[in-house]
């Protein structure tokens, strides 16, 4: 009897200790269903959300990341920078998710579980991993924006037709940026700032990389064409340009022999045979309405930089982009080269000023591109220049520089368009030219300024110049941040609003020579 008092008194302290428990847990859980806040120790990202209101954390999740957003990200690649916004890769940050399940710990309708979440948390606190998505394709874009502009970046063999002869420019060994290790980085240090890391330097990743071989056959079947006369057809209206007869006037024995020889730019000779009836001949039929012009002025007593721009008005004069069909302005224009007739002029290479061959070829396609937007065209490929240019608004450039930036834009038109360009007298003008369609818009371009970025003065000193004297190098400017969007209005209604570009202007540097002469 007595072993069996002994057994019956523990199991009855044990009995009471866990009807004790339960019932402390019960009025635990109890006092927490009616907490309308986070529980204590939860954590997003290494922030405190303890006690507050979903309002309350959800605002305090959006200001951690909108600091991450005004700091933007630095790309550096040696001593070149460029700044990266995380809404031109369109980054989104899931704060609801977030938010939910930080909410919801201690919320499983589970006492026990209830009860061991909500202690856990207490005692050892729990982090919440915020997820994020960035765009890789749009950043991968942006990363080749990047690339062109570094010094010494690959080049790879190009190609264009000049009068009579196939041009080949060839290729350079060079460096190109290992876009998935450098996206890869990009993804670490957003999420080492959201982690309360300030650091947003970012490296980029590159690589020394040879031009692929130049394939003279594949080149040969993409030039071929045979010879045919433009015309019109009226019911449904629909216009076949002319085409010239291209095709090689050696074989290609020949033409492999040629690029045997190390040289920087290989000429083939080519069968050109013209139509007999052009687009000109057919022209005030099937291009009687301008759709668009924009004009931008030079000056006309820079002899060098208004030779540019008279030239390259000329190689784009006249072009006609069928419906559906895509214009390079590269391919149309090709190399700026001494040999062609252009003039050495100021122009901007791999982001800075420079004299080049071509200088003002940017003024062209930056014209052509305003009377492209105020034209409704589908704008494939454009990036503005490294710095603000004087003849646009900021946001409404486009940049060349062959053969590894282009403009490019498809007729997305009902009828075949025509460019008409003109420059003279410090004028340069460019038209579209085409037949109207049943409803045309009436478009409007507007550049908001987001961020001034305010430029730094670089000061040396100068010898033989007098004491107390100054002489500017470089006047230097501002860099800026900008939206460009473009308006659809029909009948004086505002039909479309669209985002067509996010741009980031370097600030250029002021060079300033300080005079240490003494008299």
């Amino acid at each position: 009897m007595k072993e069996k008092n002994k057994i019956i008194i523990p199991i009855t302290i044990i009995s009471i200790i866990v009807i004790i428990l339960l019932v402390i847990s019960t009025i635990f859980a109890v006092l927490n269903m009616n907490n309308t806040k986070i529980m204590k120790g939860i954590y997003i990202e290494g922030i405190d959300v303890s006690n507050l209101t979903i309002e309350e954390a959800t605002e305090k999740i959006n200001q951690n990341i909108n600091n991450i957003k005004n700091r933007n990200l630095n790309l550096k690649y040696e001593n070149d920078e460029n700044i990266l916004n995380l809404e031109e890769i369109k980054a989104e940050f899931d704060v609801e998710k977030a938010i939910i399940e930080s909410y919801s710990i201690g919320r499983n309708k589970n006492i026990i579980k209830d009860n061991y979440q909500i202690l856990w948390a207490n005692l050892f606190n729990q982090n919440i991993k915020l997820e994020y998505t960035i765009d890789e394709e749009e950043t991968a874009k942006k990363l080749t924006d990047i690339e062109s502009n570094l010094e010494g970046v690959l080049i790879e063999n190009a190609y264009y037709i000049e009068n009579e002869e196939l041009v080949i420019t060839k290729g350079k060994a060079g460096l190109k940026i290992k876009q998935e290790e450098t996206i890869k980085n990009i993804k670490e240090n957003i999420e080492s700032q959201l982690q309360g890391n300030e650091n947003n330097i970012i490296e980029i990743k590159v690589e020394k990389v040879e031009p692929k071989e130049i394939d003279i056959e594949k080149i040969k079947n993409e030039i071929y064409k045979e010879p045919k006369d433009a015309y019109y057809e009226e019911n449904p209206f629909k216009i076949y340009p002319e085409v010239e007869g291209v095709d090689f006037a050696i074989t290609i024995e020949e033409a492999k022999n040629i690029l045997k020889e190390e040289k920087e730019e290989y000429r083939i000779p080519l069968k050109i045979t013209k139509p007999e009836t052009t687009i000109n001949d057919l022209s005030e039929t099937v291009f009687p309405n301008t759709l668009s012009s924009f004009i931008t002025k030079y000056d006309a007593t820079a002899k060098n930089r208004s030779t540019n721009i008279s030239l390259v008005a000329q190689a784009i004069d006249g072009k006609v982009v069928l419906p559906g069909e895509t214009f390079s302005f590269n391919s149309v224009v090709g190399n700026t080269t001494k040999e062609k007739g252009y003039k050495l002029a100021t122009a901007y290479v791999n982001g800075k000023s420079a004299q080049d061959y071509g200088g003002g070829t940017c003024q062209v396609s930056t014209t052509l591109y305003n009377a492209l937007l105020r034209a409704n065209m589908e704008i494939v490929s454009r990036r503005n220049h490294s710095y603000i240019v004087s003849y646009v608004d900021i946001g409404t450039d486009a940049t060349i520089a062959y053969p590894t930036t282009d403009l490019v834009f498809k007729n997305n038109r009902q009828y075949a368009v025509k460019i008409s360009a003109s420059a003279k007298n410090g004028i340069l003008k460019i038209e579209i030219l085409g037949i109207k369609e049943d409803i045309e818009y009436d478009v409007e371009i507007e550049s908001e300024i987001l961020q001034v970025i305010p430029y730094e003065t670089k000061t040396t000193e100068n010898s033989e110049l007098p004491e107390g004297t100054q002489n500017v190098i470089i006047a230097g400017a501002n860099g800026y941040k900008s939206k460009t969007y473009k308006t659809l209005i029909l009948n004086g209604e505002e039909i479309s609003r669209t985002l067509i570009s996010e741009d980031t202007y370097k600030p250029m540097i002021r060079e300033v020579e300080i005079g240490t002469k003494k008299n």
